[in-house]
């Protein structure tokens, strides 16, 4: 499979980091609960999400859930490439109706994965590590496109600013305009573009209808 190494080393960094820090949000890549929470408030902004179902890409330990069960959503799934962390949130949320916990990537499971109101994905592309900006940018637009096509109404993600301050050399930056010609041409003109909140990051969101 195409993206393989990518997905193996990425599920292998955030193993790690849950391990060294335990099920929270730092051991989930973020550094703080209180930061974590705000993206997850970005991701369903422009969405009107009341009696519908969403498809947490990259979901963790679940916690999306936690910040959306009052919001009104018929049904929540989540999956992630890391099985360590499948584990902990199928266990966690065990005794929760309408609640779902899977371990899949987009490449060798799309056919696998059904089609649901919403998909959002944070920080799913941020760490880079070691990966080139060509080879990480490839599994970049592969992704939404793919996340793009298992969506009945829309997509949202969030990206790293490209003219923030200081740059990582793990992270990944993308390019906003040359991401927004790659969704004009090949997915949808029906794009928003949330750059408000107090974070070096842009949150996208695609619709469909």
């Amino acid at each position: 499979m195409k993206y393989n190494k990518k997905i193996l080393n990425t599920s292998k960094f955030y193993n790690k980091t849950l391990l060294r820090h335990g099920s929270n949000s730092k051991g989930l890549g973020w550094s703080s609960k209180k930061l974590q929470y705000l993206r997850f408030k970005e991701l369903v902004r422009f969405f009107n999400i009341k009696n519908s179902s969403i498809h947490d890409v990259g979901c963790g330990n679940g916690e999306m859930y936690i910040f959306l069960k009052n919001k009104g959503i018929k049904k929540y799934f989540g999956s992630d490439i890391s099985e360590i962390m499948i584990d902990k949130s199928k266990k966690r949320f065990e005794k929760v109706k309408n609640v779902q916990f899977k371990k899949l990537n987009i490449y060798k499971d799309l056919k696998k994965i059904p089609k649901y109101d919403f998909t959002v994905a944070s920080g799913i592309f941020n760490i880079k590590n070691n990966f080139s900006n060509k080879l990480w940018s490839e599994y970049y637009y592969d992704s939404i496109f793919k996340m793009f096509i298992k969506s009945k109404k829309g997509l949202s993600f969030n990206i790293l600013n490209f003219d923030c301050e200081y740059k990582n050399p793990k992270n990944f930056y993308p390019k906003l305009e040359k991401t927004l010609s790659f969704i004009r041409k090949d997915m949808t003109k029906k794009i928003l573009i949330n750059n408000t909140y107090d974070l070096w990051e842009y949150t996208i969101f695609l619709y469909k209808k």
